[in-house]
């Protein structure tokens, strides 16, 4: 994995050039070099960190702390002052494709497969193991064993999880709808029903952020072409621009959502 410093500013060969700009439709467009020699923002790689066996698929990070997830069914640790790993949590099931931090705490989760586990980051301790239908195990869900390539009955792969910024609730993705988890009481207590527009589609991807009233606005994108808005406070949603395929949401300083899809807007 390599870190990268985004406020460095360097000299780039012309070619090398590509910039953005806003337009009316609200896309991102590339903007075709100016000037030769004029300095542009760009990043600059700072630290590598080393030790996952095979390809990461997962990153997320704090000012000192760095997790990652990995096809070789861990979640790692990282100090990123050193660039030194602190621990391994765990050997999951299948592929570690998420990790986040849950804010204001010293927890973590990391999800494979229809799990999401909850680990104490102080003790390398598996706290709880969330399930996509809402149970809710103590430990880490038994010794590990040889990879795990089916879901059990009534379970559903996770596709993506997100913490909101209070770090109080969990929203996990399964199928076409999103649980709503209270981490403070280790429960499930809600759905967002009606994320995909097609019986066949399924959320791809999850976003939060804080909303006007304080409450957290969560971006779903599904496969059927949609990003959509819902106000956990209300239960209602607001349809956003259509994509041609799944969209990856992110949230920026408050402002707006950013969305990107695999038909290159």
């Amino acid at each position: 994995m390599v870190g990268w410093n985004t406020w460095t500013s360097i000299h780039l060969p012309i070619y090398w050039r590509i910039f953005l700009h806003y337009r009316r439709q609200g896309r991102i467009v590339p903007v075709r070099p100016g000037t030769a020699g004029t300095q542009y923002r760009v990043v600059s790689r700072t630290a590598t960190v080393e030790g996952h066996s095979k390809a990461v698929l997962s990153v997320a990070a704090t000012d000192d702390l760095l997790i990652s997830g990995s096809k070789d069914r861990t979640a790692k640790l990282w100090d990123l002052q050193t660039g030194s790993e602190v621990r391994t949590l765990g050997v999951h099931p299948n592929n570690v494709h998420a990790v986040r931090f849950i804010p204001n705490s010293h927890l973590a989760i990391s999800v494979s497969m229809y799990q999401v586990r909850v680990w104490d980051l102080r003790t390398q301790e598996c706290l709880r193991v969330l399930q996509s239908s809402g149970q809710v195990n103590d430990g880490d869900g038994g010794p590990a064993g040889s990879r795990q390539n089916t879901v059990p009955f009534l379970e559903t792969v996770v596709n993506a999880a997100e913490v909101d910024p209070s770090g109080r609730l969990l929203f996990t993705s399964f199928g076409g709808d999103v649980r709503i988890w209270n981490l403070e009481k280790w429960a499930s207590f809600g759905r967002l029903i009606g994320a995909v527009n097609s019986p066949r589609s399924e959320v791809s991807c999850l976003a939060v952020s804080e909303g006007p009233d304080g409450l957290p606005q969560v971006f779903t994108g599904s496969r059927d072409h949609y990003v959509k808005m819902f106000q956990t406070s209300v239960g209602g949603n607001q349809l956003f621009d259509l994509h041609l395929c799944s969209a990856f949401p992110s949230s920026d300083n408050g402002t707006g959502p950013f969305s990107s899809s695999f038909d290159m807007s």
